[in-house]
């Protein structure tokens, strides 16, 4: 098993940060409380100047970020912060990083034990998207294009080159690029290259360990608990299922793995699925589905018996071919996000054996998002508003008065590069 160590681990979001990372370290009174925690409880820590606001100061544990998409930080003032611990994170300093220069707050036991990681994998990938247009436009087209999302498997991430027509990097390495006008006839390219290390995860829990009660108050819980498009988690039928499902159990880890269980029995593998309807609804309804109708119904079956869950989206290697995929994630109190690829349990082209795809994943799944994606409209003037998505697969297009779409085509190449 390779050794973790906090440079290979570092996200791209502060890559340009860590050229100067070691040369300006400021010591300051700090006070933390408490010292030791499990994943998702709350640190506090007191000092001077921290900043009225968080900007784009960040938070790591050892070499583990805290995540705006997992809703890490809580509060931020000039004389305190208070993070939830990040899943995947190791004993060690608590580090805080602005504008060039780092501090260390003080360190941390993390008390977890549950989550190994192993077999890292180097990757560089490129993603080139092409649009042809029918039609001329006034308004620009604005393309947000996804990167490996930093995680507690997905690390080091680098760009390595941009198209020209790249605008800026926004939340979780999330491209903007902007193709000023579209002229009929034309063709447009967008393109990026990023490399990055995946790692295989396993986990090993003790349900005996694993609390029953969430804080279900919580921005957190009410937001991968909540009914989404294609994940019904209030539908009358996807609650009755819930229940029959998990019967008298208490605990949300058995919880989840009959979950698993029951869809692995219940559905089929069909692409595209019945009347090319993606939602949980109708996988359950047909007992048919791809890899996110698997997806949208271990969440919705999560979520109706409280415990959070979401969709990833992304892709996969197979034999050095990036395909598109969809994959999920459940959470434990104390433990953290738990990986689940129920389609690939389901299938022969699963790289492993059914049961591993609970609770554990191989190096070759790609995470574009995880459950939420923040961006915003380019705006020097204003504050900019910012808008969420549930997932995010390909990219997401913007145009204002937006055009049709028959009136451009966009197409995806993207490739492992050897």
């Amino acid at each position: 098993m390779k050794k973790v160590t906090l440079l290979s681990a570092i996200p791209l979001i502060f890559f340009l940060f860590f050229s100067g990372y070691d040369q300006t370290t400021t010591d300051h009174p700090y006070q933390v409380f408490p010292v030791q925690g499990y994943y998702g409880e709350i640190i506090t820590i007191t000092g001077t100047d921290f900043g009225q606001e968080q900007g784009d100061s960040q938070i790591f544990i050892g070499n583990t970020q805290c995540k705006t998409y997992d809703f890490d930080y809580l509060n931020w003032s000039n004389e305190k912060i208070q993070f939830k611990i990040p899943t995947g994170a190791h004993s060690g300093n608590i580090i805080w990083v602005k504008n060039n220069e780092k501090s260390i707050l003080g360190t941390i036991e993390i008390l977890n034990q549950s989550h190994t990681y192993s077999d890292n994998l180097d990757l560089t990938i490129d993603y080139t998207i092409k649009i042809t247009s029918s039609h001329s436009f006034e308004n620009p087209l604005l393309i947000w294009l996804p990167s490996p999302v930093p995680s507690d498997t997905q690390k080091n991430i680098k760009i390595n080159k941009r198209s020209s027509n790249f605008l800026e990097t926004q939340a979780n390495l999330l491209d903007l690029y902007q193709i000023d006008k579209l002229t009929a006839g034309n063709h447009y390219i967008i393109s990026k290259e990023f490399s990055y290390q995946s790692w295989q995860i396993e986990t090993s829990i003790e349900p005996s360990l694993v609390p029953e009660e969430y804080a279900t108050e919580t921005d957190f819980y009410q937001y991968y608990t909540q009914k989404e498009y294609a994940i019904e988690t209030n539908d009358p039928l996807i609650i009755e299922t819930a229940n029959k499902i998990i019967g008298n159990e208490k605990n949300p880890y058995k919880k989840a793995k009959k979950i698993y269980d029951w869809i692995i029995n219940h559905m089929s593998y069909q692409y595209p699925p019945p009347r090319r309807d993606w939602r949980a609804i109708s996988g359950l309804k047909t007992g048919r589905g791809d890899c996110a109708v698997y997806s949208f119904l271990f969440c919705a079956l999560c979520r109706a018996a409280g415990i959070p869950a979401r969709p990833i989206a992304g892709h996969v290697l197979i034999n050095n071919r990036v395909s598109m995929h969809f994959w999920a994630e459940f959470y434990l109190p104390r433990f953290g996000w738990l990986p689940v690829d129920i389609n690939y349990g389901d299938e022969p082209w699963g790289i492993k054996e059914t049961n591993f795809y609970f609770g554990n994943m191989d190096n070759l799944h790609i995470a574009f998002s995880k459950g939420k994606v923040d961006f915003h409209l380019p705006d020097s003037e204003n504050q900019p508003k910012t808008y969420t998505l549930a997932h995010l697969q390909k990219y997401h297009a913007y145009m204002k008065n937006k055009a049709k779409d028959k009136n451009y085509q966009i197409t995806r190449y993207l490739k492992k590069i050897l």
